[in-house]
């Protein structure tokens, strides 16, 4: 079906959108997992693709090739259609001689005249065939969603000896009869004047019988130039018509490269070819390429080729076929930035597709992948991560469709070199949401002992996961034990972990009287929803030293409370008050039993006036007898704590009795 082209594909036009001058980097996406192949060798993770749900699970489901593995015969090569849902393998098909290597690059053709088979075309060009060594073979396989059976459906193979068919194969509608076709890939197949490794490409007209190559006429590299027409294939939208974008990497006398558009309507190639504005000798531009779908935001689908052996890799952007196309490099010399190119659904919800590049080689063979913004001026890193341990990391990159019911594309990167060749896919996931960042208040003053209310409102509005509520002593990024990005650092010490209701939530956090005077304290909260992170703003203050201060414990008539201060004078008397009146907002009152004045008004002495505080300028009272008389009654408390050189006033305490 047609449509299924445009998610697999072309992944569908996204609106129009004004480039930004610079992208923000996103901190939120998720490792979401990750596949392994089945043996020592099998260089799972070699191709990836994604089907959509093909088993109705409400996950879209995955393609992944292995063309080493021999589970079946030495080296016949693999396909396995993994689930979304729980990484199992739905179905799975391997090659059928030894040798084979089949799955080296794959591509899915839909369903044809509503048959309710899912097709897929993985090929072998370095099988031998009855007709000559290396001639390669495209197996198309089909899927039955009612009975999970993966079948080889139909064999195509090469014509001649060396021609390699199948070095790639895409999928385009080149009949316009609304389903997919076959195009392949075949770089010892060209034209009758030409010479090897010119290259060609072969289409194959599909329907619920039949792949059919009586329809099109090939289209053939340049003549004895060796340039590897073919190498690489995908769809492309050109003026939205069908069409493919080209590989050619070893285009022009110095092999710089190009890539070249072909048309389907006309079934002719678009020249003059898409190349770099300052060729490289030996770049090799066209060895991967992506096209579908619009990354540079200005509605208009784009056109992707990289050079991965240009320094450290090139991979060129061009929103027109006639325009100059726009560079972006790699990090480090060698590490083939640009060896596995796609385009993944718009991650970072700016209306824009973004660009996804593996760079197998960095790092010695450890790997990288990264997905670009495209959009911006800066081309900006949205996300990265790096492989390690010769795992090749970033050998083949993919969007994925939704396999985690997120609402966005997770992104498939391969790892072939895991586990001695075993080889491995990993799934990353994007953010989920576009509501900005979790916003946090810290209300309080800050004193010892007193409240600090952290109030965390724009979380998640389902909620669900936890809340991790962190204090640092200044702003500054940091890890925190439990591996979450902070921006702020210094002592950092974890206060919570609390459930996340979702929309807001609050923490009370109590200063406590053992941090300095004048400290500064930084408070942040993260959301953690199973892997997805959002970090919330940061706010703070410092602490403050409130000088003497009363307490009360107790509230209740007819019992028994008592009077405390804490923060005062070493060893000094402590006077304690008490009034029902309601006191002055100054003390301009005197006091009944010294020359001090006090805000309470016909205050009346409590306990035993004069009462020494301790060592450190603490004070607790002997219990103090509550009439039962007082039920309901608001009182107010005051105490005074003095010596010869200095004195203090606590503030009025508030106790209404029950």
């Amino acid at each position: 079906m047609k449509h299924l082209q445009f998610f697999l594909c072309t992944i569908g036009l996204a609106a129009v959108s004004t480039p930004s001058l610079i992208a923000q980097s996103q901190d939120d996406w998720v490792e979401w997992g990750h596949v392994d192949g089945l043996n020592q060798g099998d260089s799972f993770g070699s191709s990836i693709s994604p089907l959509s749900d093909v088993n109705n699970d409400s996950h879209d489901d995955y393609l992944v090739s292995s063309p080493q593995s021999s589970s079946y015969l030495r080296r016949a090569g693999s396909l396995s259609i993994i689930s979304g849902k729980n990484d199992s393998v739905i179905a799975s098909a391997s090659g059928s001689s030894i040798g084979q290597q089949m799955g080296y690059s794959i591509c899915v053709l839909g369903e044809h005249d509503g048959d309710g088979l899912l097709k897929i075309a993985a090929s072998s060009p370095f099988s031998n065939t009855s007709n000559g060594m290396f001639s390669g073979v495209v197996n198309i396989y089909a899927f039955d969603p009612g009975t999970s059976e993966l079948y080889l459906w139909q064999e195509l193979a090469g014509d001649n000896a060396g021609a390699m068919f199948g070095v790639s194969v895409a999928a385009l509608d080149n009949d316009g009869d609304g389903d997919l076709d076959l195009a392949v890939g075949s770089l010892g197949d060209g034209a009758a004047n030409g010479g090897a490794l010119d290259g060609s490409i072969r289409f194959f007209d599909v329907s619920n019988l039949v792949a059919d190559e009586t329809g099109t006429n090939p289209q053939y590299g340049e003549p004895n130039s060796g340039e590897m027409f073919g190498f690489a294939m995908c769809y492309a939208d050109i003026n939205n018509g069908e069409g493919l974008l080209i590989g050619v990497p070893f285009a022009n006398a110095d092999n710089s490269g190009a890539a070249i558009l072909y048309q389907a309507s006309s079934n002719q190639l678009l020249m003059p070819p898409l190349e770099d504005p300052l060729p490289t000798a030996n770049a090799n531009l066209g060895f991967a390429v992506a096209a579908g779908s619009d990354i540079t935001g200005d509605g208009k689908a784009d056109f992707i080729a990289s050079a991965p052996n240009a320094g450290a890799g090139t991979v060129i952007t061009w929103r027109l076929p006639l325009e100059i196309g726009r560079s972006l490099s790699g990090s480090n010399s060698g590490e083939k930035f640009g060896y596995s190119v796609a385009i993944t659904i718009d991650s970072n919800f700016n209306n824009s597709d973004d660009l996804i590049v593996g760079a197998p080689e960095a790092g010695t063979d450890n790997g990288r992948f990264a997905v670009h913004d495209m959009s911006s001026l800066d081309q900006t890193v949205l996300y990265s991560a790096s492989g390690s341990s010769g795992q090749l990391f970033g050998n083949a990159v993919a969007t994925a469709g939704d396999v985690n019911q997120s609402t966005k594309s997770e992104v498939l990167v391969g790892a072939i070199g895991t586990n001695d060749g075993t080889g491995r896919v990993y799934i990353y996931s994007p953010p989920e949401e576009d509501i900005g960042a979790i916003e946090l208040e810290a209300v309080g003053n800050y004193e010892w002992e007193t409240d600090m209310n952290l109030n965390a409102t724009n979380l998640s509005q389902g909620g669900g996961g936890n809340l991790y509520w962190y204090m640092g002593t200044q702003a500054g990024s940091s890890v925190s034990n439990e591996g979450y990005n902070l921006d702020i650092s210094g002592n950092i010490q974890l206060l919570a972990i609390t459930g996340n209701p979702g929309v807001q939530a609050q923490y009370t956090h109590i200063i406590p009287d053992t941090i300095a005077d004048g400290q500064l304290l930084v408070f942040q909260v993260v959301e953690d929803r199973s892997g997805f992170i959002r970090s919330s703003t940061i706010d703070g203050g410092n602490v403050v030293d409130p000088g003497v201060t009363m307490f009360v414990d107790g509230n209740q008539a007819g019992a028994q409370i008592q009077v405390r201060t804490k923060w005062g004078l070493p060893n000094s008397p402590v006077y304690i008050y008490g009034s029902a009146a309601t006191p002055n907002g100054s003390a301009s009152n005197s006091a009944p039993d010294g020359n001090w004045d006090l805000n309470l008004r016909n205050a009346k002495p409590i306990g035993s006036p004069g009462d020494q505080s301790d060592l450190i300028g603490n004070f607790t009272s002997a219990p103090i007898n509550v009439p039962a008389s007082l039920s309901g009654v608001t009182a107010y408390f005051q105490a005074y704590d003095w010596d010869f050189f200095e004195s203090a006033l606590t503030p009025v305490l508030v106790v209404t009795f029950q």
